[in-house]
C-alpha cells in the first residue's frame, strides 16, 4: 500500500497567504516531510503543476494509483481567530478508515473545527476523483491565517 500525495495550488497559483507564508510553498514542504517520514510508502505526485487547473485527476491518474489512497494537501484561510483542520470528501460518499484516522488526528492536533469530515459536491478534484473511482480526500491541515496553527505546523 502506498499513499499518493498531491500538493495543492502551485504553477503560479500561490493559494492562500498569511503569517508570512503562501499556501503553495507550505504544502510542498508538507509533502516533502511526509515523503521523508514515510519513505517508499509515500509517492509525491508532480509538485510543479497545479493539479486542479491541469485536470490531471483523471483516468491516467487512476491507472497510476490503482486502489491506493490519494490525499491533496491544502491550508485553510479565514479570519485570524479561525483555527483547526478538516478533511473534505465527495458528497454522497462515506468516510473510510483513512478519512477517519486523519480526522481523529486533526481533531486532536489542530482542534477548532466543529466538523472534521466535510462532504462537498462543488470541488473539481473531488468530483473528478469520484468519477474515476480514485480513493481521494482533500486535507485542509490548519489555517494559514492563524499564527498558533502555523507555529504548530
Amino acid at each position: 500500500m502506498k499513499l499518493y500525495v498531491i500538493s495543492g495550488h502551485g504553477a503560479g497559483d500561490t493559494g492562500a497567504s498569511g503569517n508570512g507564508y503562501n499556501e503553495a510553498d507550505v504544502v510542498r514542504l508538507i509533502s516533502s516531510r511526509l515523503k521523508a517520514i514515510g519513505g517508499d510508502a509515500i509517492v509525491e505526485l508532480d509538485k510543479d503543476i497545479n493539479w486542479y487547473a491541469s485536470g490531471r485527476v483523471n483516468a491516467a491518474l487512476k491507472k497510476t494509483v490503482g486502489s491506493n489512497p490519494v490525499i491533496e494537501v491544502h491550508l485553510d484561510s479565514a479570519v485570524s481567530s479561525a483555527k483547526g483542520g478538516h478533511i473534505i470528501i465527495k458528497e454522497g460518499l462515506s468516510p473510510d478508515s483513512y478519512d477517519n484516522a486523519l480526522a481523529d488526528f486533526l481533531r486532536n492536533y489542530f482542534p477548532g473545527r466543529s466538523e472534521v469530515v466535510v462532504k462537498r459536491s462543488n470541488l473539481g478534484n473531488a468530483n473528478r476523483a469520484a468519477a474515476q473511482g480514485i480513493n481521494y480526500r482533500l486535507i485542509e491541515c490548519c489555517f494559514i491565517t492563524n499564527k498558533a496553527d502555523m507555529d504548530k505546523l
